[in-house]
């Protein structure tokens, strides 16, 4: 993951005031596919006419969150067709 971060602190009894940016280094395995990121959730479009499966698809994000020392809450994992 990449990213930048800026943090102002002060004396404990003045305001702190923190701000984190993050950017996600997850892509779709096609050009074709569609991801989108909001907050913790991700969602991905795999059109018909595509040169990678949703299986295809899904084992690079599986591929990527085990890089990244993540796990894919499987139970929260939906395909809608």
């Amino acid at each position: 993951m990449q990213g930048s971060e800026h943090c102002v602190q002060k004396h404990w009894d003045q305001l702190v005031h923190c701000t984190w940016i993050w950017d996600s280094d997850l892509h779709p395995k096609s050009r074709n596919n569609t991801l989108m990121k909001y907050a913790d959730d991700t969602n991905f479009l795999v059109p018909v006419n595509t040169t990678c499966t949703i299986s295809e698809e899904f084992d690079h994000i599986k591929d990527w969150a085990k890089a990244n020392k993540m796990v894919i809450n499987m139970s929260k994992t939906k395909e809608l067709v």
